[in-house]
């Protein structure tokens, strides 16, 4: 009988089974019997935590062991000796004349313990390409596309800093899609060249025009500004023009009841800043003296009036304070918005500024001629 040679062939196959990253059968079977320690134990353990098929070796070893040891135990006389290992346990029991059947099933047990680790070998290593399926493209909700101004359907069109503004024949705007409706409003109304309401802060301050003519002084000592207008700051520079041989000048500046808000001491420049904050949406007169010779010259002279100015209300100039920080490269809405609130010159500067980057468009001319009819 060949049983004794079937041990070894056992051995060669799993060793010629076994890749690199497997344990030897070596390590399998010491390990089964309990002879390893330290790192090599360790090292074990840790391979078959994460190797399944060295794990599923271990198990079937453990189970032929248990197998052949009741057998060997029958036929061994108690000893002193240590028990045998997993290999000699192997040869003891394929040397046996008798235990044909017994290792003929092993055999089988083992043999096929190889091929399940081909099996999972050669699996392991086939790319298994699961088709994924064809996604069924998703339906869309269908938008409303506003047609495109063409340059045959433009009423205006208008270049503001960075922003290009146009309006078609149907009074849609474009280019201020991002702005409040109030201020795209103001925007169409300017491209539609829409005639400007006086504004109300313009109100009982007369025409700038009207004060300063009304000074009559041959010898040139007249004020300057702020004369018939709203200013946007509540401290403003109040300027004239100078007397010839005058000593010293001095501004008084009234509110509505003719009460004394201000005064200057004597001063020899022709310009004065109000010291303190005025209250906003207020109408304020003033008037300068000049001491020449020892004489007090008036401007404006009586029956002249007082040369009058209104300071900005609290909303208009928020309003305007808050479009300067959002939107301050157009020219076209602070423009709008000054002249809303009476700031005429603040506002002709910006429609000059419009005029400047439109040379062939008539719609910053026809802001500036609105402007002028309200200075009037």
């Amino acid at each position: 009988m060949r049983q004794p040679a079937l041990y070894p062939a056992l051995h060669n196959a799993v060793l010629a089974e076994a890749e690199p990253m497997h344990l030897a059968f070596e390590q399998l079977a010491d390990f089964v019997d309990g002879r390893l320690s330290g790192e090599p134990q360790q090292f074990a353990r840790d391979h078959l935590s994460q190797c399944q098929q060295c794990g599923a070796a271990v198990d079937d070893l453990r189970a032929f062991s248990h197998a052949i040891a009741d057998d060997l135990a029958t036929r061994r006389k108690p000893a002193m000796n240590p028990p045998p290992s997993l290999g000699e346990k192997l040869r003891v029991f394929f040397a046996s004349s008798w235990a044909m059947p017994v290792s003929v099933t092993i055999a089988l047990l083992v043999f096929g313990l190889i091929g399940w680790q081909m099996f999972k070998r050669d699996d392991s290593r086939i790319a298994v390409v699961t088709p994924s399926p064809t996604p069924t493209p998703m339906m869309l909700p269908t938008a409303t596309i506003e047609p495109t101004a063409t340059p045959n359907n433009l009423l205006a069109q208008l270049n503001d800093g960075a922003t290009q503004f146009a309006l078609d024949a149907q009074g849609r705007l474009q280019g201020a899609d991002e702005w409040p409706e109030r201020y795209r409003q103001l925007a169409q109304q300017a491209l539609q060249a829409d005639r400007m309401s006086r504004p109300a802060a313009l109100s009982g301050l007369g025409s700038a025009s009207a004060a300063l003519m009304g000074q009559g002084q041959e010898s040139g000592f007249a004020l300057i500004e702020p004369a018939g207008k709203v200013v946007l700051t509540d401290r403003p520079v109040l300027r004239w023009q100078p007397l010839a041989g005058a000593q010293s000048y001095q501004v008084e500046l009234v509110n509505e009841q003719y009460e004394t808000v201000a005064q200057s001491e004597a001063l020899t420049s022709t310009s004065w800043q109000v010291p303190q904050a005025l209250a906003r949406g207020r109408v304020y007169s003033w008037q300068v003296k000049a001491s020449k010779d020892g004489e007090t010259v008036k401007a404006p002279q009586p029956p002249a009036p007082l040369a009058r100015f209104r300071v900005t209300g609290q909303k208009e100039f928020a309003e305007i304070q808050d479009a300067r920080h959002r939107f301050g490269s157009s020219h076209l809405l602070l423009g709008q918005l000054y002249a809303e609130a009476g700031l005429l010159d603040e506002a002709e500067r910006e429609f000059r500024a419009l005029q400047k980057a439109n040379p062939a468009s008539p719609i910053p001319k026809q802001l500036l001629a609105e402007l002028r009819k309200l200075r009037r």
